[in-house]
């Protein structure tokens, strides 16, 4: 083969000089098979094993202006909001 270009479903092989295009065929019909006869599908418990648990959640606190404060937010930049917000509302 001199190239192959694969887009979605379509795709295009340049032979090369003298080359054969014997088996081709079989190799291209086979890269989009997911499913082939005979294929015992996994089950739920292996699918289930190879998912990672969910990472346990932060506990967000309260400020004393009673917004809640989100534990990934860096505190200086609730300092920065609410120096913003008192700027533009004049509180």
């Amino acid at each position: 083969m001199a190239s192959v270009h694969v887009f979605s479903n379509i795709v295009t092989v340049q032979l090369a000089r003298g080359a054969s295009q014997v088996g081709l065929t079989d190799i291209v019909r086979d890269l989009y098979q997911y499913w082939k006869p005979g294929m015992e599908p996994p089950s739920i418990e292996s699918l289930m094993a190879q998912v990672e648990a969910p990472a346990a959640e932060a506990a967000s606190t309260v400020a004393s202006d009673g917004a809640v404060l989100d534990p990934r937010v860096p505190p200086h930049l609730f300092q920065r909001s609410k120096d913003a917000r008192a700027r533009l509302t004049g509180a």
